[in-house]
């Protein structure tokens, strides 16, 4: 019976539970849909959202005109992805730590001063109305939505402010780094703090 037993966990560990090369079935289909999503060129880094992922605002959720951005596009859908390719790229120069899924319309940011955010992209409708039934979604236009989670709130809208403007293409990484990048002037850092020096206040640096 004990050799029997054995035999038996033998031809489990052999055939990996059901999955492939001793993998769970569960786990190899996990790992097949992760090379998906990820198998791109490293030029297409970030967040290629497809339009068929998108939904409609659900019904009686307002929307906020300060948190939220209407874009108009045009015939050509792939300005979804062009959209969302802009807001990834505004989060790595703004060193935001997130997750993109090409197939979910919405993720949670976490910014370098713990402000936790939360980014979703709706259809809008044809006559720019924020409410909107699933049977009526109109590919005319996006609407970018953030909404805080926690921290502070003078520094989402910072964050707020630039990653709105980079769905619209309006961010401008240059101009960002130069007056609040990670190094800002006046001896500050990008959360205001004084930045650290090997030199005693009042010397002379050159001495």
């Amino acid at each position: 019976a004990a050799g029997e037993r054995w035999d038996n966990i033998g031809v489990m560990v052999g055939a990996g539970g059901g999955g492939i090369g001793g993998v769970p079935a569960a786990a190899a289909a996990a790992a097949a849909a992760g090379n998906n999503n990820n198998d791109r060129h490293d030029s297409e880094w970030g967040w290629t959202l497809h339009q068929q992922a998108l939904r409609p605002v659900p019904p009686f959720v307002p929307l906020d005109s300060l948190l939220s951005r209407r874009l108009y596009l045009d015939d050509n859908m792939g300005e979804i992805e062009e959209i969302s390719q802009r807001i990834s790229s505004a989060c790595q120069h703004l060193s935001i730590h997130v997750n993109w899924d090409d197939m979910c319309p919405s993720a949670t940011l976490v910014t370098m001063e713990r402000v936790e955010m939360a980014i979703n992209v709706y259809w809008g409708d044809a006559d720019g109305n924020e409410v909107s039934t699933p049977s009526k979604p109109s590919p005319a236009n996006i609407i970018v939505e953030l909404q805080r989670r926690k921290g502070c709130t003078v520094t989402f809208h910072q964050y707020r402010r630039f990653l709105l403007d980079a769905a619209e293409g309006k961010f401008n990484p240059t101009s960002f780094h130069e007056t609040d990048g990670l190094d800002k002037p006046f001896g500050r850092d990008r959360s205001n703090q004084p930045l650290a020096s090997l030199t005693r206040a009042g010397s002379n640096s050159s001495s």
